[in-house]
């Protein structure tokens, strides 16, 4: 069992952040930036803009190929509220931007869990087969679209691995995670791969963790035993490393 979680402040502003990998966006448009918006966790959110381009996978190769169960949070709204920063463009939130787990970066084979921005919403948890943008709905419904969508505010996206079972959870960020999963879907084809985001359109990120073996995905830097430094996303393999050899005694 591991937990990992960054909220983007220990990497360098206004460059790629290092670490993670995002082949299909060009480098102008994957950016640490400090942020122009009050509230932000630590002060810097990951700017990915691909100019409404096929969704597209930008991941945290640094925590290499992730295997069986797995489980990613993340904090994001469109970049349209960071257009004030020099270095982003300030784009729609695009037709399917939301999180992402078991995907190759070489060839965009993924699940997602996203938001696309039809007119009446459609929240959706897909299986994407590779850079042609084939892919199949696993689970999805047509809802009226949610007011973070409409007016690019923040919100929460869950999405578990555990077993065959994908589950998926949304919410805004001044209301409660709902108590059980809002989609589940069944689905065998992909199991490793690595953990991120699907991109479509303008997505900024405020906060990104992941969960292995099940774990849960943490909201906030990872408790793990008193050797470990006070914000384990600066170090957050040793953060594990040190999880673990504490809960072994």
């Amino acid at each position: 069992m591991a937990q990992y979680y960054t909220d983007f402040s220990e990497y360098a502003s206004d460059v790629p952040p290092t670490g993670w990998t995002s082949p299909f966006i060009g480098a102008g448009n994957f950016v640490v930036v400090d942020s122009t918006v009050a509230g932000v966790t630590g002060g810097k959110v990951l700017i990915m803009e691909n100019r409404q381009a096929p969704s597209e996978t930008t991941t945290w190769s640094a925590l290499g190929v992730l295997s069986g169960d797995v489980e990613v949070l993340t904090k994001v709204r469109s970049t349209q509220a960071f257009s004030a920063h020099p270095q982003v463009v300030g784009r729609f939130w695009g037709r399917s931007s939301g999180a992402a787990l078991h995907a190759d970066p070489t060839t965009d084979r993924k699940y997602k869990a996203t938001w696309r921005s039809y007119y009446d919403g459609y929240p959706s948890i897909v299986k994407t087969y590779g850079v042609v943008d084939a892919s199949t709905t696993l689970s999805g419904f047509r809802v009226p679209p949610p007011e973070w969508l409409r007016h690019a505010e923040w919100a929460f996206f869950r999405l578990r691995r555990e077993g065959t079972t994908l589950k998926y959870n949304w919410w805004k960020e001044t209301e409660t995670e709902p108590a059980g999963w809002q989609q589940s879907a069944t689905d065998s084809d992909f199991t490793s791969g690595q953990v991120g985001f699907n991109v479509s359109g303008g997505l900024a990120a405020d906060l990104f963790s992941v969960g292995t073996a099940g774990d849960s995905a943490p909201s906030g830097p990872v408790a793990t035993g008193p050797e470990t430094p006070v914000n384990p996303s600066i170090t957050s393999l040793l953060a594990t490393s040190a999880r673990l050899n504490w809960e072994q005694g």
